[in-house]
């Protein structure tokens, strides 16, 4: 969870740092930025655009691996839950005294006596 963390906070500082070049350029350094100066200028916003997206990606195949991983626990837990209560459970028939002489076409739901 901790690495999770750092690449949002990191993908948020390229967000953030983006967002204000784009703004600079557009506003404050506009007049100054002119020939070389506008290129070297918009391909460092460009990059760091690149870089939040890239952060995100990584986050988001990271994300996606551990729900993977749970929900493989989760079916596994399941499965091996489901296996252990069936077992107990045809255990507990095969040892419950007294149904052997009762009748097996009654309905369950039913009283004993409303028949």
């Amino acid at each position: 969870m901790m690495i999770s963390t750092r690449l949002r906070w990191l993908g948020m500082f390229f967000l953030i740092l983006a967002g204000s070049l784009l703004v600079w350029g557009q506003t404050l350094l506009k007049p100054y930025l002119a020939g070389w100066a506008f290129i070297v200028y918009w391909l460092a916003c460009f990059l760091f655009t690149g870089l939040a997206m890239l952060v995100a990606l990584i986050d988001l195949r990271r994300v996606r691996k551990q729900i993977e991983q749970k929900h493989r626990q989760m079916w596994h837990h399941t499965l091996t839950d489901s296996d252990e209560s069936s077992s107990a459970g045809s255990q507990t028939r095969r040892q419950s005294p007294g149904t052997a002489g009762e009748n097996q076409d009654a309905d369950p739901k039913k009283p004993k006596g409303a028949e």
